[in-house]
């Protein structure tokens, strides 16, 4: 009996310890600086055990990490990526991938949709007054 209850504490004392290693993995993908994003995101996308749509919001901020380190060709593979694990999402993505090739009337217009699809989008919102107002490369934070 001592060997079950100490089996069963230990796993509750991993599920507890684990928990918590998740949360940061998306506040990490979410919020933290590129290298910690990118390094998050793709802990996420790897496990696979999410949704589509939890994994294209992943490949989503991973490609704006990467997008902010002026690596557009992989913020592009992760958008594109976002696009077809979540549909619902698509005119968003493609605004994004528009962005990144410096293509700022077609994201423009892809964000237009987005929002047209869903009013509630602060992120298409966002994006859409980026591509109005590129900054010069020169200026960039990095």
């Amino acid at each position: 009996m001592r060997i079950i209850l100490s089996a069963f504490s230990a796993l509750m004392l991993l599920g507890v310890l684990s928990a918590p290693a998740a949360a940061d993995d998306w506040s990490d993908c979410k919020y933290s600086v590129p290298e910690k994003r990118i390094a998050a995101c793709t802990r996420i996308i790897n496990k696979r055990d999410e949704g589509p749509e939890s994994i294209a919001l992943a490949h989503t901020y991973r490609g704006n990490a990467y997008r902010s380190r002026d690596d557009s060709e992989k913020a592009i593979a992760d958008f594109t990526k976002a696009m077809e694990l979540d549909p619902k999402r698509a005119a968003y993505n493609r605004g994004l991938v528009h962005g990144a090739r410096g293509e700022h009337d077609q994201a423009i217009a892809q964000h237009d949709e987005a929002i047209k699809l869903d009013a509630n989008n602060a992120a298409a919102y966002n994006s859409r007054a980026g591509a109005y107002n590129p900054r010069p490369r020169a200026w960039r934070p990095r």
